[in-house]
Parts: structure tokens; C-alpha cells; sequence
């Protein structure tokens, strides 16, 4: 069975489902870097959700009118 259908069969996560398995270009550094990349996405999503829940406890409540 080929690499990608393996990962589609043991991937439990909706988000990593979506991974594609490609043959890598960086030599002795592939492992590391791909990892080092993941860890970076994911404190970005977190930073800019943090920024947004920042964002929205500062905008001030309406009245009701």
C-alpha cells in the first residue's frame, strides 16, 4: 500500500488527514525542518487566535438602545 494511504488510514484527526506525504529535497535536514515547520503553524494559529480574543475583549459594548 503506498506511503500516503497508510497515513490516510492512521491519521485520527480531521486537520491531519489533510497532510500530504511527499518525497522530500532537504537531504539529512528533512525530518527536522518538516517538524520545526509544524510546531511553527501551529503556535501562528495560536498567536493570531490569541490577537483576535484580544482584539474582541477591547471593543467596547454597545448600549441597548
Amino acid at each position: 500500500k503506498p506511503v500516503q494511504g497508510v497515513v490516510d488510514d492512521m491519521m485520527g484527526w480531521l486537520k491531519l488527514k489533510e497532510t500530504r506525504v511527499t518525497l522530500g529535497r532537504l537531504g539529512e535536514r528533512d525530518v527536522a525542518t518538516g517538524a520545526a515547520t509544524l510546531i511553527i503553524q501551529v503556535m501562528k494559529a495560536d498567536i493570531i487566535g490569541w490577537l483576535g480574543q484580544i482584539k474582541d475583549s477591547r471593543v467596547p459594548e454597545r448600549a441597548n438602545a
